[in-house]
């Protein structure tokens, strides 16, 4: 097998620094050129580069990564921080298996909940409907006996602002009906696919 000159040089070198440096650590280097450094002394440009310690007996006793670049350190920030990420993620989906699991021992008892939270929240919605039904007969009698004008009419302004409050109540409960199904089909959705039990049909 042959041998590579450049092989034999370092060889060689290796041998003359390892020979003159008595009981010294031994330092081997590479410069920001690339270009690979050996010397029992350590000078200040060596700084923040990769670097391997000999013994006088050429046993490597420490071994130092390199610095690293602003821009590298900002990546493995962002890697970190995305790690970080995805287990709490991961962790929180853990926990909200385990409550799932712990709830419900049925698909059926899962339709059974979402049944009984929609009717309470129909339950809220159909009494914000009667109180509003006076307001609106009220705000249609106030507009006839001031001819339309009834802009700065302070009974008109509170039950328009009652009228207003009123009506955000049912959005907000006409919403919540939406997000209720949509949050029991995706337990039901996941408890089967956690636990393999299908619905009764």
């Amino acid at each position: 097998m042959k041998t590579h000159p450049f092989s034999i040089i370092c060889i060689g070198l290796l041998a003359t620094v390892f020979s003159s440096a008595g009981h010294a650590d031994i330092y081997k280097w590479r410069d920001a050129e690339g270009v690979l450094h050996y010397g029992n002394t350590l000078p200040a440009q060596a700084a923040g580069s990769a670097m391997t310690t000999f013994d006088n007996h050429g046993q490597v006793v420490t071994q130092t990564a390199a610095a690293l670049t602003d821009k590298q350190r900002q990546a493995l920030a962002a890697k970190n921080a995305e790690e970080e990420k995805r287990l709490q993620a991961q962790q929180a989906q853990q926990r909200s298996d385990n409550a799932l699991i712990n709830t419900y021992t049925t698909p059926q008892e899962i339709d059974a909940a979402r049944d009984h939270n929609l009717a309470l929240t129909q339950l809220v919605i159909e009494s914000l409907k009667s109180r509003m039904t006076p307001l609106l007969a009220k705000r249609a009698n106030l507009i006839k006996n001031a001819g339309g004008k009834v802009s700065k009419n302070p009974n008109y302004v509170s039950n328009e602002a009652e009228i207003a409050s009123l009506q955000a109540q049912l959005t907000q409960n006409q919403q919540a009906l939406v997000s209720t199904r949509q949050k029991y089909d995706q337990e039901k959705a996941r408890y089967i696919e956690l636990t393999g039990k299908m619905p009764a049909h």
